[in-house]
C-alpha cells in the first residue's frame, strides 16, 4: 500500500507540472534551455525515500501489530556526475547509500537494512517548455555492503542477528520532471531541480551471519536462517528530489 501511495503522489505531481508547462507563455522559452549542451557536464545531488516489495516479519508489538523490515526502500542520498552526449541525452555515474528501518518503532528492538550502490544511468529529456522537461531513463547498478542488523536481545528469547549479503547487480528505470531556474547562475553554472519516481530490481544472496557475536558463513549457516533470509527481493520504488548544476 505504501508503494502505491508513493507512485500515485508522483504521477499526480508530474501530470500537474506537465499541464502547467504546456500552459506557459511562449516567452518562457527564452529564459534558459532545459536541454544541456553537447559535451558539457551536470552535477546532481539527490535525497529520496520509498518502499520495498518484500516485507520480512520480525515480530509483533504488545498490541499484536506486525513489525516488518524490507531490503528495499527506506531513506537515502546520492550524488552523480553526468555528461551530455547530445543536447537531450546524458550519461550519469552515481554513488549513494540507502537505509530501511523497522516498519514500527518500538522500545525493545532495533533493526535496519543498509547498502551502498554505484549506478550507471542514461537519461533522455522530452522538453515541455523552454524551462522544463520530462526525463525518462534507466540503467544498471552495482550494490554492495548489504547488511541487515536486527537487535532483538531485549525481547524474550530474542537474539542479535547481523546478516551480511553478497555484492550484487540490478537494474532501474526512472521518470522525472525537471525545472530550470530562470536567470539564476552561480559558479558560472545554470541550475535546475527535479522530482521523480524510480523503480529498481535487485536480489540479495546471504553471505554470512553473526548471532550474538558468533560469526557463521557458507555451508555452516543454519537451514532455517537461509530459508527465511535468502534470497531477498531488494526491489522497490523511490521518490527522488534533486538539485542539478549544469556546467
Amino acid at each position: 500500500m505504501k508503494t502505491m501511495n508513493f507512485t500515485s503522489t508522483v504521477l499526480i505531481f508530474l501530470s500537474s507540472c506537465l499541464a502547467e508547462s504546456q500552459a506557459a507563455s511562449p516567452g518562457d522559452s527564452t529564459s534558459g534551455p532545459v536541454p544541456g549542451k553537447s559535451h558539457s557536464f551536470r552535477i546532481e545531488a539527490s535525497f529520496f525515500g520509498g518502499g520495498g516489495r518484500e516485507q520480512i516479519e520480525v515480530g509483533k508489538t504488545t498490541e499484536n501489530e506486525m513489525i516488518t523490515i524490507s531490503p528495499g526502500g527506506g531513506a537515502g542520498v546520492k550524488i552523480g556526475v553526468g555528461y551530455f552526449l547530445l543536447p537531450l541525452l546524458d550519461a550519469n555515474l552515481e554513488i549513494g547509500m540507502q537505509n530501511s528501518a523497522l516498519s514500527k518503532k518500538v522500545e525493545n528492538a532495533e533493526g535496519c537494512f543498509s547498502r551502498s550502490f554505484i549506478l550507471g544511468t542514461l537519461r533522455y529529456a522530452l522538453p515541455v517548455s523552454g524551462r522544463s522537461s520530462i526525463n525518462i531513463g534507466g540503467g544498471a547498478g552495482f550494490y554492495q555492503g548489504g547488511k541487515m542488523d536486527l537487535d532483538l536481545q531485549e525481547v524474550p528469547g530474542g537474539e542479535h542477528l547481523i546478516l551480511k549479503y553478497k555484492n550484487t547487480t540490478g537494474f532501474h528505470v526512472l521518470a522525472e520532471y525537471e525545472y530550470c531556474f530562470p536567470r539564476w547562475t552561480l559558479w558560472n553554472a545554470s541550475w535546475s531541480c527535479s522530482a521523480g519516481l524510480k523503480y529498481y530490481g535487485i536480489t540479495y544472496d546471504l553471505d554470512s551471519i553473526s548471532i550474538n557475536g558468533m560469526s557463521v558463513s557458507g555451508g555452516l549457516i543454519p537451514h532455517e536462517v537461509k530459508k527465511e533470509f535468502t534470497p531477498l527481493d531488494g526491489s522497490g520504488f523511490d521518490v527522488l528530489f534533486s538539485m542539478i548544476m549544469r556546467l
